[in-house]
């Protein structure tokens, strides 16, 4: 089962209801939450949702205006989770010049040898925050998709 909720005016109150039936629910498989601004708080559900969830495979959070401290959840959680085999974190709301999230993603892609496919768009990802991840991928034999445009 798909549920595509993109674009709408879900906040992270909606991200709440939406993360707490998730860690019930054991059908769904996808979940698309494209453009809705859960911001850092809906981010953080999410990631909670995904230590017990462990049906769900692919979760879209693009452009959800997800901040550093739910996107380095996200990485934690996806150190232990067998599940998720995609996920979107495009466009977080990062602040300074550090490329803090590369450093948790690459540490993220050496632990979890079941993501297939990894979206992480407009990290504002320079030369170090590359070479992170590069040097993580030697290490992991089951990403077939990295975005990074």
């Amino acid at each position: 089962m798909r549920l595509d909720v993109k674009y709408n005016l879900i906040g992270d109150v909606g991200a709440y209801y939406a993360a707490k039936l998730l860690q019930i629910n054991k059908t769904l498989k996808y979940l698309r939450m494209t453009g809705n601004k859960i911001a850092n708080t809906g981010g953080m559900f999410f990631a909670a949702m995904l230590q017990i969830n462990s049906s769900l495979e692919k979760l879209d959070l693009g452009d959800c205006d997800l901040g550093l401290q739910s996107v380095i959840a996200f990485t934690t959680v996806l150190t232990q989770n067998k599940a998720i085999k995609a996920i979107n974190l495009n466009r977080p709301i990062l602040y300074g010049e550090q490329e803090e999230s590369t450093v948790h993603m690459g540490h993220m892609l050496k632990e979890n040898h079941v993501l297939v496919e990894l979206h992480m768009c407009k990290h504002d990802m320079k030369n170090f925050g590359l070479q992170q991840l590069c040097s993580a991928l030697t290490l992991n034999s089951s990403l077939r998709y990295l975005d990074v445009s």
